[in-house]
């Protein structure tokens, strides 16, 4: 049979191993367990941010191809109308260079200027010039001339 005293040194065996059980197991999850799942969280965390900073770099290339086209689409517009206005003022320079269409009347009207009706018609088209401000004197012999700093 057991004894009082062989119960006790069963009892702190069992204690004993169930600490060194636990230590183990502890030592085991601090020693290796642990800096395992760190690396891999780490190797997680890092194709992770690969991948954000991939989707990063393509969405900052989509859009910097969209604003590129819109530039190109601005630019082709811009082409496009400088093309047509010096179409119009070829047109026009034509036109000055050509004989009047109608002749000069006859009677008080000397000092009546002649533009022939394409000129007329060509600046209608192209817009003609806004009327110039009561401060401006345009018969003096500098009004054309830039203002000087």
């Amino acid at each position: 049979m057991m004894g009082p005293l062989d119960r006790f040194k069963l009892a702190a065996a069992f204690v004993a191993g169930l600490a060194v059980g636990c230590c183990t197991v502890g030592a085991y999850g601090v020693f290796v367990a642990l800096p395992a799942a760190r690396e891999y969280g780490r190797k997680a965390e890092s194709l992770a941010n690969a991948e954000r900073q991939i989707e990063a770099t393509q969405a900052a290339a989509a859009d910097r191809a969209a604003r590129q086209t819109k530039i190109n689409a601005i630019e082709a517009d811009y082409a496009r109308r400088t093309a047509e206005q010096e179409a119009r003022l070829v047109s026009l320079e034509q036109a000055l260079q050509e004989k009047p269409d109608d002749a000069p009347p006859a009677g008080g009207a000397a000092c009546r200027v002649l533009v022939p009706r394409r000129v007329s018609n060509e600046l209608d088209r192209i817009g003609r010039a806004p009327a110039t401000p009561a401060a401006s004197h345009p018969a003096q012999p500098d009004a054309a001339l830039p203002a000087r700093r």
